[in-house]
């Protein structure tokens, strides 16, 4: 049963599809740490600077980061705007980045409040981490507006169930990022309503594509356009298109609704499970970016099963590679006696038989010869500008790092406060970083008994 409290919570697709990957059982170690805006008002046509850190919380490399910027309208949750900021965004272990950009607001948006999302994406387009804020939108021009109806985008399929001495046939629909099942080959409906919320008649078109949720490429296995008729103002019109996908797996549904010329009016999306043997690499997180001859690499791959949550896939394979200068450096592979319904961790242990600068590392997921994903990624020495530390704290290259500790580049800076009345150059101290949990654990050490000295002090002084 679907209540209507159900179906209002299912407007809010754009977002549950970010909190879907995010809330499942991988940890991505990718987030943001504040959100800074120029103006939480702006106009149609301007500029709005802001300001975010993004910070890689593992001690691993996070490489090929893509981070987009989105508009969504807070009356009906449509996304009204999407750019890509960046599309390759590297980090080494513990680095924080300063992300000091500009987006400009569409001449063409209506007037309205909107949530600013910013969002962290693996290389195969799945949401790791984001970071929102409200703002207002004015616009004087009276542009084209519509909006979309209260169960936003959703799908339709028939479904049968065969009791004692009854056969009952009902449409169910699916909202949002969870999905109900379908078939392989069988019809099911896509659905929305529109409402001409302007001032002007409107004929709208509707561009969908349907696209493979973990692909790489992002290219959809079907893509098509619709035109929708004529809206008058204050006119509401219901549309259903039937559609078909052969292929197991996880889709997003997106349909863009756009004026004649092109201009974006809203946005939605809905997630598609088709039932059948298959499977998907979640994630992939390699402990470090170089490696030396001998040493050992370490990958771990997050994989996930048929998406339908019953098929049973037996035997399947999970494939490391590693290349260089395109060439084969060398290969791992694993056989999983049965892909698990939930998302779970396979650690490759490889010693490299070479040295590795820059090479790249793909891992495949697959069966006999079907292949259900591939992951593919670049990796190359990262030498972090700044790094987030154990306590909190933000240690910065070629800068002062009040710990209590005189280090050697903070002698030769010359005016740092560790350094104060040191006359000797420290023997054997650097602060080139926190190279794993060792010394990010030396460092919250050497800061507490800097504290607890300083405490102390002033204890004494009190007391003399």
């Amino acid at each position: 049963m679907y209540t209507d409290a159900g179906r209002k919570t299912t407007i809010l697709a754009t977002l549950l599809i970010l909190t879907t990957f995010l809330g499942s059982a991988v940890f991505y170690q990718i987030s943001f740490r504040g959100f800074e805006i120029d103006s939480s008002e702006v106009d149609a046509g301007d500029e709005l600077g802001y300001q975010s850190n993004i910070v890689n919380l593992g001690s691993g490399p996070y490489t090929d980061v893509q981070v987009r910027a989105s508009l969504v309208r807070q009356s009906d949750k449509t996304q009204m705007f999407e750019k890509i900021i960046h599309e390759d965004v590297d980090l080494a272990g513990r680095e924080i980045t300063t992300l000091n950009d500009s987006l400009q607001i569409p001449e063409n948006i209506p007037a309205g409040d909107y949530n600013l999302i910013i969002t962290g994406n693996t290389p195969t387009g799945n949401p790791m981490s984001y970071i929102s804020r409200q703002i207002t939108v004015n616009n004087q021009e009276d542009v084209k507006r519509v909006e979309l109806g209260q169960n936003g985008l959703y799908l339709e399929s028939t479904k049968v169930v065969i009791g004692d001495d009854i056969i009952t046939t009902f449409e169910l629909p699916s909202y949002g990022s969870q999905g109900e099942n379908m078939l392989p080959g069988a019809n099911f409906s896509i659905k929305f309503a529109l409402e001409n919320t302007g001032s002007q008649q409107v004929s709208p078109v509707a561009d969908i594509d349907i696209i493979p949720t973990y692909s790489t490429e992002g290219e959809p296995v079907k893509s098509f356009e619709r035109q929708l008729g004529t809206l008058e103002t204050g006119e509401k019109m219901n549309y259903s298109f039937d559609e078909v996908v052969n292929s197991p797996g996880t889709y997003r549904v997106v349909a863009n609704i756009e004026t004649q010329n092109g201009e974006q009016m809203a946005s939605n999306e809905v997630r598609l499970v088709i039932a059948g043997e298959g499977g998907s690499i979640v994630n992939v997180e390699n402990s470090r970016d170089t490696y030396g001859q001998g040493d050992i690499m370490r990958v771990n791959a997050s994989i996930v099963g048929p998406a339908d949550g019953s098929s049973v896939v037996q035997n399947a394979y999970l494939r490391m590679e590693v290349l260089k200068d395109g060439d084969q450096v060398f290969q791992s592979e694993k056989t999983i006696d049965r892909l698990p319904l939930s998302t779970s961790g396979y650690m490759f242990r490889q010693e490299t038989p070479e040295q590795l600068g820059r090479y790249t590392l793909r891992v495949e997921l697959g069966k006999g010869d079907v292949v259900y994903d591939t992951f593919e990624a670049q990796y190359e020495n990262l030498v972090a500008e700044k790094r987030l530390t154990s306590d909190g704290q933000v240690w910065a290259q070629n800068q002062c790092y009040d710990d209590g500790t005189c280090t050697q580049r903070e002698y030769e800076l010359g005016n740092c406060y560790d350094c104060m009345n040191v006359t000797e150059p420290p023997a054997n101290q650097t602060d080139d970083g926190d190279e794993g949990g060792d010394d990010l654990q030396r460092i919250a050490v050497v800061a507490g008994i800097a504290a607890l000295l300083a405490l102390l002090a002033v204890g004494y002084r009190r007391w003399s």
